[in-house]
């Protein structure tokens, strides 16, 4: 946590997930990742992090694109501890709007 990982980073951690059967606790709060490495982060968790079980992702900044993916998480996975306290949702259609 609270290290700037930024995209590169994420890279390299989802690569290290995939590998993993026996990760239980990630913790990637206040990494400095963009919204390209949270839906990197969230494909790999809905798709091979069985045995997560607690994920922190608090202070980061995401947008409503990948709402759809944690949501998928959630129900996929058997997470009993999940925070995203702190969490600034951009919600895209915003984000064009403030560009016109």
């Amino acid at each position: 946590s609270y290290n700037n990982l930024g995209d590169l980073g994420i890279t390299k951690l989802c690569s290290f997930i995939r590998t993993s059967k026996n990760l239980k606790v990630l913790n990637v709060s206040a990494c400095r990742f963009t919204n390209e490495g949270g839906h990197m982060l969230f494909s790999e968790i809905a798709h091979n992090a069985y045995a997560l079980r607690t994920l922190n992702m608090s202070h980061n900044k995401f947008t409503s694109k990948n709402m759809d993916k944690l949501g998928y998480c959630i129900l996929k996975g058997d997470l009993e501890v999940l925070d995203i306290s702190s969490v600034m949702w951009v919600m895209l259609e915003w984000q064009l709007l403030a560009n016109l």
